[in-house]
């Protein structure tokens, strides 16, 4: 009986390995402009949020830090809970203030 030498084997599994990477299909030609221009809206978001930005980065930072203890400590319950409640606070916060900035562009473009 014959066995294959470990060079061999070595080789076997190495282009085991690397074939979910040699094998994948290539990348269209349309997705790098369109992250581009997705990475481009984003920090033109927060550009015209300019008064805004630092307020929602560090917002964000709070409740993801929430979340966070709150499972370390709580468990997936108390973090789901918490989750629920900072966004649902956070999301009806914004809504408000949407539309209070908009009655403002409306008044102002009459």
């Amino acid at each position: 009986m014959e066995s294959t030498p470990p060079s061999e084997q070595l080789r076997a599994a190495e282009r085991g390995e690397a074939a979910p990477y040699i094998r994948f299909p290539p990348t269209p030609w349309w997705y790098s402009p369109v992250v581009g221009a997705w990475a481009a809206a984003f920090v033109g978001t927060f550009a015209w949020w300019r008064v805004n930005a630092v307020l929602f980065v560090t917002s964000l930072a709070v409740v993801i830090a929430a979340i966070a203890v709150a499972w370390w400590l709580g468990g997936v319950a108390a973090g789901a809970a918490v989750a629920f409640v900072t966004v649902t606070a956070g999301l009806a916060v914004y809504e408000r203030r949407y539309a209070v900035a908009a009655a403002r562009v409306r008044e102002r473009l009459r």
